[in-house]
C-alpha cells in the first residue's frame, strides 16, 4: 500500500486537514530560501505537538546541522556521519536529473562513515531549487530504484491529484510526496486537492489490492 506525505505545511488547519484526508506524514520546510519556510509563518511550532500519532511530522532540510529541533525524523539532501548516532531517522533526498543519478546515489550510499537513511525520496532535479518546483522526472528511473535498492521509495516531483494514480500504478512506491500539488499558494493547501490527491492514491491502491487478489 502506497502511503501519503503532504509536504510544506505551516499551519494547523492545513496540517489537521492533511490528517483527515488520510496523510501518513506531513512535512515542514526548514531551507530559509523556500517559500514554505516555516520560519515565516507564526505559530508553526506548536502544530507538531497537536498531530495525532500515528502520523509522523518531518523536517525537511539540506542537511541535519540545520534541522528545527523536535523531529524524530528528517529529510536532508545529504549523510551525516555515522559517529552522530542514529537517534533521528534519515529520508535521504535525491534529485533526479537522469539515469546517472541513480549512480551517483549508489556510491553516496556506500561511502564509508555515514549515517545509512531509513528511506530514499526521489524527485525532480532542478539547479535552482532543492524541491517543491511542481516539475517532474522519468518514472522509470524510480522504477529502477526499487529494483535496484533495498530501501523504501518515496516518490515526488509533479505529482497532483491528476496523476498520482497514475504514478503508484506505475512505480509502485512506498508512498508519495506532494507539496505544490495541493496548493492554493506557497505555504497554504487547496482543502480540495488534498483531498483529491488522497482519494486518488486510495483508489490506486484499491486497483493494485484487487488486482493482487485475482
Amino acid at each position: 500500500m502506497t502511503r501519503v506525505k503532504i509536504c510544506g505545511i505551516t499551519n494547523l488547519d492545513d496540517a489537521m486537514y492533511a490528517v483527515e484526508c488520510g496523510a501518513d506524514a506531513l512535512g515542514f520546510i526548514a531551507v530559509a530560501e523556500s517559500p514554505r519556510y516555516v520560519g515565516r509563518f507564526e505559530g508553526w511550532e506548536a502544530i507538531p505537538f497537536r498531530v495525532p500519532p500515528p502520523i509522523t511530522c518531518v523536517c525537511v532540510c539540506r542537511r541535519v546541522e540545520e534541522a528545527l529541533p523536535g523531529f524524530d525524523t528528517l529529510q536532508t539532501y545529504s549523510l551525516p556521519p555515522a559517529s552522530r548516532g542514529p537517534n533521528r531517522r534519515l529520508v535521504l533526498a535525491v534529485r533526479i536529473a537522469d539515469a546517472h543519478s541513480l549512480d551517483e546515489l549508489q556510491q553516496t550510499l556506500q561511502t564509508e562513515g555515514r549515517q545509512q537513511p531509513a528511506a530514499l525520496l526521489l524527485d525532480a532535479y532542478s539547479p535552482t531549487a532543492f524541491g517543491g518546483t511542481g516539475e517532474r522526472f522519468d518514472w522509470s528511473i524510480a522504477q529502477e530504484a526499487i529494483h535496484r535498492f533495498t530501501l523504501p521509495i518515496i516518490l515526488a516531483g509533479g505529482l497532483t491529484p491528476e496523476n498520482v494514480g497514475e504514478a503508484i500504478l506505475a512505480v509502485r512506491p512506498w508512498m508519495v510526496d506532494v507539496a505544490s500539488g495541493v496548493e492554493a499558494g506557497p505555504g497554504r493547501k487547496d482543502h480540495a486537492k488534498v483531498r483529491a490527491f488522497c482519494s486518488a492514491v486510495a483508489e490506486a491502491n484499491r486497483i493494485l489490492a484487487e488486482g493482487t487478489r485475482q
